[in-house]
Parts: structure tokens; sequence; C-alpha cells
């Protein structure tokens, strides 16, 4: 869920996220830049939907001596 509002206030912005929203765009806005935004959203809820129903994907045990 989106939230466009023309209300840019602390609780207006807490509570659209409160209530599930992925976004708040707060008016005046760009159409081209919501366009955008919203695609870039998009991009990356299909990312994370492919990353959790790849099995390779799952955590590795990593040896932290290697970054140091």
């Amino acid at each position: 869920m989106f939230v466009i509002s023309a209300d840019s206030s602390n609780k207006v912005l807490t509570k659209a996220f409160q209530f599930g929203a992925e976004d708040v765009i707060t008016k005046p806005f760009n159409v081209n830049f919501v366009k955008k935004h919203i695609n870039h959203i998009i991009e990356l809820y299909e990312l994370r939907c492919a990353v959790k129903s790849d099995p390779s994907s799952e955590d590795e045990d990593i040896d932290e001596d290697e970054f140091e």
C-alpha cells in the first residue's frame, strides 16, 4: 500500500506506516518520480519473494576470520 497525502506531519506518517503502508509520498509530488518510486518498490518486493523461494539462498555459516 502506498499513501499520497497533503499532510506530512509525523502523526499522519506514523499512522500510515502503522496501517501497513510500504511508503508515504507527500504532496506536491512529481508524477514521474512517483511512478519510478513505485516501480522500484515492486522490483524490491519481487526480488525479496525470489530470495525467499530459493532454497540455495538459505543462510550459510560464515567464518568471521575471513573478513579480518
